[in-house]
């Protein structure tokens, strides 16, 4: 055990002793370095007057565009749950009747194919929106 602690604590004194040379003070290129990173971080991007007004219409439309997004989602999440709950509780309370039970299958292919038609329309929404975006930015920043 000894012949493995003296080496060890030999090589940790010599090292904690020869790393005592600093070799670049702080008025050196690595304080200038530091300096331009930190300025580089910090730095505000600007717009130029011309298009100035344009750039705040793109961030208001762009808003806007996720703001009715985010609502036609909720609304349209919220009716296919309570449309699908109702259904659900007609098909339950119809097991017993062959007629109930095969109008309230009627009423859940009715639901689900309005829930395709609705996220479909949903999707086409989003893809139609997000080529607009992406043209008004194109021209906006020429």
């Amino acid at each position: 055990m000894k012949k493995i602690v003296i080496p060890i604590l030999v090589i940790i004194i010599f090292l904690s002793t020869s790393n005592s040379i600093v070799y670049a003070d702080a008025n050196t290129w690595v304080q200038d370095a530091f300096d331009a990173t930190h300025s580089f971080i910090n730095e505000k991007p600007k717009l130029s007057d011309r298009m100035s007004f344009l750039n705040s219409f793109l961030n208001f439309f762009r808003k806007l565009i996720r703001t009715i997004n985010y609502i036609l989602l909720v609304i349209l999440g919220a009716l296919s749950i309570i449309s699908l709950s109702i259904t659900g509780i007609r098909y339950i309370i119809a097991l017993n009747n062959p007629n109930r039970l095969q109008n309230a299958r009627n009423n859940l292919h009715t639901v689900f194919l309005g829930m395709f038609i609705g996220f479909g329309a949903f999707i086409i929404w989003r893809l139609a929106m997000g080529v607009i975006e992406l043209i008004l930015s194109a021209m906006a920043s020429k």
